[in-house]
């Protein structure tokens, strides 16, 4: 029973560092409150027993009443009106029964109390400093009535003025005892979450070690290879043989694709992390896209990062699925790549890995399963923890693929689950539900073979600050068959669409000394430009900023870097529109 008194529950105030905190200031205001109003209780009859003053008895009790009333504060989830009220009703006990006692007790000795109550139930260093500023004029008030004798004491005889002298040192240093003892106990406690700071810190100093050298690992390999076949290739064009320059083997090829996906596989984990940590990742951006050449455009670059490593990649892909889901095909592109990664990586060479695609009750399932090593029933617990990793013969990842899918998973609202049996291999399960629709049809006369034959009328205007970008899209564009123009800065680009009318502004998502977002603006205002649909080519892919562009007038948003698949299929569905017509 006075343990549940003790620890009737607080609020979670903001001054508090935690709820352990909360919960620790209550039970020693509650000790303090409780065992004041036993000892006011006790004490205020033995102090009319010896001076006959009704005024001592009265005011006893009602110290009792009033500090049973600071658990109540604490039961009403009022923390910070409880400790109020507990240093307030101390402070005025000392002060009144100081005026009246005084010289008889040395009620002065209670200073060293209220100022241990003070730095332990207050948590701001404001509060702490206001709380002991008042102890102090307390303890001036009782000297100054000692000295001048505003107020007259109680006069007792010697007999009770002896015992009464030995009752208040007992009570005062009872009452310091209880709060030297939990002094001392909040000073372990802040020392343990000291120490634990400090090894959580090198842990996490580790991790980032370990982290960084990783991925400067990775991406030296992934940039070995892209250097070494362009260094191959390098003497046949600076000796100008083009013939040989561009017969580049188809498996330079592949590598070059596998170089430069895995670059981009860990630059987006890393991205993907940052966003989670930083809880940027919280919007979802949902879309109907094509399920079924979603998987397999997957599946083909899967293919060829299998072959390379020597697996066999196979996708199960079902008749009946869906012709279109509306999800987040970001996290969902995210989320199988990691798995898929992870598979092939932590597979055996010479074993094959699964990609099983279905559809159930509203939720779409993927299972990838792989070969390997397998888990333990140790390691299924922890794989999900951020920079954990087990050690497996054949690959060492960085520990953040698993936990980065898990993140966008639940995100999506869906889950994961994991069966492995060591030497047996592993299945990843992930469902989450979706809603399905029908494939968009363009209700435009321009059918999607008309648009590819009339790319050779169309006009594009990339606005980019950085050359090699500019070269890149130069280089699609043209070979979509698409006229190009080019503008490192919106006023550039101002002069080239009076003088062009382009059809298609491209427009990048950084330029310096403005934003997409002010850019945007800009071509609104100019008359000759308001019409003329913009696509957004940015390597940024936070949800603030893309719905940012998108809400200050861009058609369309590109992830670099940007293939002229994507790029087609970009201008496509911006030109299929039957709202869009260029009037210039």
């Amino acid at each position: 029973m006075i343990k549940k008194l003790i620890n009737i529950p607080s609020a979670k105030e903001t001054f508090i560092l935690a709820p352990e905190g909360s919960k620790a200031i209550g039970r020693i205001i509650n000790i303090i409150a409780y065992s004041t109003a036993l000892l006011a209780s006790v004490m205020a009859p033995i102090l009319y027993g010896m001076s006959g003053q009704k005024i001592i008895l009265y005011a006893g009790f009602i110290e009792s009443l009033c500090f049973l009333a600071v658990p109540l504060l604490q039961y009403r989830k009022q923390l910070t009106a409880a400790i109020t009220l507990c240093f307030t009703l101390q402070s005025l006990a000392v002060l009144y029964f100081g005026l009246l006692l005084t010289p008889i007790a040395p009620i002065w000795a209670m200073g060293l109390f209220l100022s241990l109550v003070a730095l332990l139930i207050f948590s701001s260093r404001k509060a702490k400093i206001a709380a002991l500023v008042f102890v102090v004029l307390i303890i001036l008030a009782l000297e100054l009535n000692y000295q001048f004798e505003f107020i007259s004491p109680i006069t007792l005889s010697v007999r009770y003025e002896q015992l009464l002298r030995r009752l208040v040192i007992g009570t005062v240093l009872f009452l310091n005892s209880i709060m030297l003892f939990f002094y001392m106990k909040q000073l372990q406690i802040k020392q343990q979450e000291i120490d634990e700071n400090t090894a959580a810190l090198q842990k996490a100093k580790e991790e980032l070690q370990n982290y960084t050298s990783f991925v400067t690992h990775e991406m030296r390999s992934s940039l070995n290879v892209i250097y070494g076949i362009t260094e191959h290739y390098k003497p046949a064009i600076m000796n100008h043989q083009p013939d040989e320059a561009m017969a580049m083997e188809v498996k330079h090829f592949q590598l070059l694709r596998l170089a430069t996906g895995e670059l981009l596989d860990l630059v987006g984990n890393v991205l993907n992390w940052r966003e989670i940590e930083s809880g940027a990742n919280r919007v979802l951006i949902n879309e109907a896209f094509n399920l079924k050449q979603f998987i397999s455009d997957i599946s083909e670059f899967f293919t060829e990062q299998a072959a390379q490593r020597h697996v066999l990649f196979a996708a199960s892909i079902p008749s009946q699925l869906p012709p279109a889901i509306i999800a987040d095909a970001t996290k969902l592109r995210r989320v199988i790549s990691n798995l898929l990664t992870n598979a092939i990586k932590f597979t055996a060479a010479q074993t094959t890995v699964t990609l099983h695609v279905a559809f159930r009750d509203n939720a779409l399932e993927l299972a990838v399963s792989d070969q390997g090593k397998g888990l333990t029933t140790e390691q299924q617990r922890d794989i999900f923890q951020p920079f954990y990793k087990g050690t497996n013969k054949y690959y060492e990842g960085n520990g953040l693929g698993l936990p980065i899918t898990k993140s966008l998973i639940e995100k999506m609202g869906g889950d994961i689950t994991v069966q492995s049996k060591p030497d047996e291999g592993s299945t990843f399960t992930v469902t989450i539900p979706v809603k399905t629709t029908e494939l968009p049809v363009a209700r435009s006369k321009k059918t999607e073979e008309n648009i590819s034959r009339q790319f050779t009328g169309i006009a594009a205007l990339y606005i980019e600050d950085e050359i090699l970008s500019r070269a890149i899209m130069k280089m699609h564009l043209t070979q979509l068959g698409i006229t190009h123009y080019e503008a490192d800065s919106y006023e550039q680009a101002a002069g080239i669409i009076l003088q062009h009318r382009p059809d298609i502004i491209l427009l990048d998502g950084s330029l310096p000394h403005t934003s997409a977002v002010d850019v945007l603006r800009q071509l609104q205002a100019l008359p000759e430009a308001q019409h003329i649909p913009v696509i957004i080519v940015s390597g940024t892919a936070t949800p603030e900023f893309v719905g940012a562009t998108l809400k200050a007038g861009a058609k369309d948003y590109l992830l670099k870097p940007v293939s002229p698949l994507v790029l087609k299929n970009s201008i496509q569905k911006i030109l299929a529109q039957d709202t869009y017509a260029n009037p210039l």
